[in-house]
């Protein structure tokens, strides 16, 4: 009479694990996609206390700052020169809870197009090669490598922009007051336009850096 009892009671057990594996996997999965979700929709990104021209920089296409027509910053042209790059000083601001990596630069607004009159993000540098240093210069600076952005933290960085080979008609500027940044948080990666209170911009001829 007792081994039906044992039975009873050892099947009644295994249940009971398997009911528990099942909640834990469903806890699981809803933890793990919470967690994608969170990677796939954070954006801590923001512009730091600091923008600028690459001014002084032999060859610079640097013209002038003005007050931006449309936003409360400054807007920062330099002359399109079909074909040429040009350098923009910017500082990024890690505002979240959570540390970045910073990957990289993206094209952001304007496609990157060799044949277009656009202009467009190339990549990113570092702006000090240590943070006492004077800057690098931006046409030697090597390419930022994948680098840590802790919560509160700033990195200055050269934005550096390419223009394309098109000339456009003599009158307008164009501009961009974001720059696309692919990261890692959480160890998603994905980009974002990163929006900034100044703006960057090129101007057609007649234009004179300096």
């Amino acid at each position: 009479m007792d081994a039906p009892q044992a039975s009873g009671r050892s099947v009644r057990w295994h249940r009971a694990r398997l009911v528990l594996a099942v909640a834990a996997a469903s806890l699981v999965v809803t933890l793990v996609g919470g967690y994608a979700m969170l990677a796939a929709v954070y954006m801590p990104l923001a512009e730091g206390n600091a923008a600028g021209p690459d001014s002084g920089v032999p060859g610079s296409l640097y013209a002038e700052t003005e007050v931006d027509p449309f936003g409360t910053g400054a807007l920062f042209l330099y002359c399109r020169q079909p074909g040429a790059r040009f350098a923009w000083y910017v500082t990024l601001l890690n505002d979240g809870p959570l540390p970045v990596t910073i990957l990289s630069g993206a094209p952001g607004a304007f496609a990157a197009s060799p044949d277009s009159g656009n202009f467009w993000l190339a990549d990113l540098a570092r702006y000090r090669a240590n943070p006492s240093d004077e800057r690098v210069d931006p046409r030697t600076a090597a390419t930022l490598p994948p680098t840590v952005l802790d919560p509160g933290a700033q990195l200055e960085v050269w934005a550096r922009y390419e223009i394309g080979g098109r000339p456009q008609p003599a009158a307008g500027d164009l501009w961009t007051r974001s720059i696309a940044i692919r990261y890692s948080v959480l160890g998603v990666e994905r980009t974002a336009d990163v929006p900034f209170r100044n703006a960057v911009g090129i101007r057609s001829s007649p234009c004179t850096p300096g």
